[in-house]
């Protein structure tokens, strides 16, 4: 992955003798994250303690997104390195041991997403004021939910949600209008998922599913 960005951020150096253009990108959208189930291992009330596997679910409110982007366009084609920040909130979470399901109770935390990406676009009609594209990207993710304090009967655990940088990967496709030879105006629809998250409990690690994210942002396209 780091050969990846390392190879865009040379393209990014060519001189513009390539008949190239350098941009820069801002956008702003509204963000939707699909539940993502969690693994953790927990003693819980039970007395003598006794370590058995629970199972979670969180759900997540919808939140907003901010991306900024510096790219190059040859022709048809672009690529970017792209910086986004992910904002929303943790809803209602779910917690299931021993073949018994209760709602958790948590202090309301924020939750937070980092996102580094290397992104690749195809331009269709590039030619005519208004044209479509399709991109796709990879890059890391830092995900972050607050520390958190689960309650499940008469037991609190500490739910430490910090995960390590993840691989991520996204999908894009959208519109570009442009205004003219300097400015342009974009809106788009992408899924961006960050996988193999991991955090700490109180007592061992928590693994989470993969957490699937749909945007719909809109922005401008600045030709530097």
């Amino acid at each position: 992955m780091k050969r990846l960005l390392l190879t865009l951020l040379a393209a990014l150096a060519l001189p513009t003798a390539v008949n190239s253009e350098t941009y820069l990108r801002l956008g702003v959208g509204s963000l939707k994250k699909d539940k993502t189930t969690t693994e953790h291992f927990s003693t819980g009330a039970s007395d003598p303690p006794v370590l058995q596997k629970v199972i979670g679910e969180m759900n997540f409110e919808d939140g907003l997104l901010g991306d900024i982007a510096i790219g190059k366009e040859f022709k048809n084609f672009r690529g970017e390195i792209s910086f986004q920040y992910h904002k929303g909130k943790l809803g209602d979470t779910y917690a299931s041991a021993d073949g018994i399901t209760i709602k958790t109770i948590t202090n309301d935390p924020q939750v937070n997403n980092l996102a580094l990406m290397a992104i690749f676009y195809k331009d269709f009609y590039k030619e005519k004021k208004i044209s479509p594209y399709l991109g796709i990207g990879f890059g890391y993710s830092h995900f972050l939910i607050d520390d958190s304090e689960t309650t499940v009967g008469s037991y609190t655990e500490n739910v430490d949600n910090e995960a390590s940088n993840s691989f991520a990967y996204t999908f894009k496709g959208g519109m570009n209008y442009q205004i003219n030879n300097k400015f342009g105006l974009f809106g788009e629809i992408s899924y961006l998922s960050p996988i193999d998250l991991r955090g700490k409990t109180t007592q061992s690690e928590i693994n989470f599913s993969e957490i699937d994210s749909y945007v719909i942002s809109t922005g401008i396209k600045i030709t530097l």
